[in-house]
This record gives C-alpha cells, structure tokens and sequence, in this order.
C-alpha cells in the first residue's frame, strides 16, 4: 500500500512489454479502464491491499494503450518518406511520418534524433535475430512501425531568415 505509484509504474512497464502477445484494440483497452475505475470508486474499503487492484489492472491496460494507439504499419511501401527520427540504435532509426511510423536501416551515415529528412525507400525483411537476442518481430510490434531500407536520403535545413527576393 505504500508504494501503489510504483506498482502502477510497474504494471504499466509491464503492460507495454506484454501488449505484442495479445494485441488487444484501443476501444477494449479503453473500456477495460474505465471499467476498472467504476469498480475502484465503488469499492468500500481504501485500506485493503486488494482494493488497489483495480488501479493495477488500470496501469496495465494503460501501457497496452501506448502501443495501440498507433495505427498498423505499412510493410510494403516504396516511395519517398519525409518523417522525424523519434530514436536511433546504430544504423537504424525509428522514424514517425504522415505515412505512419517506421524501422529504417541507413546504409552509410544517418540522421540524427530529433532531425527532419526526406528520403527514399523500399521494403527490407526483418533482420535475423541470434539466439537470446530480443525478438524483432515484437520489438516491431511494440512500435506498430514496418520495416524499410533507406536507399537515399536528404536532410531539411533551416531556411535562411533573409530572403533573395525584396518586398
């Protein structure tokens, strides 16, 4: 009872790890959590250690919520791509777009966190895991992004404030 914030933090961590398992949809997960806190608020007794789970249950249902409100990806998308670097591991970046959010592997030098750039790409299979490595599959799940290879790529640069052509 005295560390529920870390037992909610917990049940959260847990619930994004847990959400590639099941795949449960935004609408369940919402109703799931209301659902939770109408039975938390009607509980009689706030002493109880069971009477926190419903709270519990609520976190859980609340990290599931982070991956599934992004939309499915597109696995098979070939074209141009202008998007952010959310995260970058090495030669790859986890990229949001309008087109939705992707794994892209650079060939070469690549786009810093944070860095706006247009680029051109294709589809590219999933890279094969070693034994006792993290499942890419899940990790691409939890991400709702697709996997692509990055063929060429062009960062925006901030437009000069004077301007060639005068008023």
């Amino acid at each position: 009872m005295r560390y529920v914030l870390a037992w909610c933090s917990v049940c959260f961590v847990v619930g994004v790890w847990a959400w590639p398992f099941w795949e449960p949809s935004l609408k369940q997960l919402q109703w799931a959590i209301l659902g939770m806190l109408v039975l938390l608020f009607s509980l009689r007794s706030r002493t109880s250690v069971t009477s926190f789970f419903p709270l519990y249950v609520s976190a859980f249902c609340l990290g599931g919520t982070c991956c599934a409100r992004y939309p499915d990806p597109l696995n098979e998308y070939t074209g141009a791509l202008i998007g952010d670097v959310r995260f970058r591991v090495g030669k790859r970046a986890l990229v949001s777009s309008s087109k939705g959010r992707f794994w892209l592997v650079f060939y070469g030098d690549a786009p810093k966190e944070g860095e706006r750039f247009a680029a051109w790409v294709s589809p590219k299979q999933e890279p094969i895991s070693l034994p006792g490595d993290p499942n890419p599959t899940w990790r691409r799940k939890r991400a709702r992004a697709g996997y692509l290879k990055v063929k060429d790529w062009v960062p925006f640069r901030p437009r000069d404030r004077e301007s060639r052509f005068e008023d």
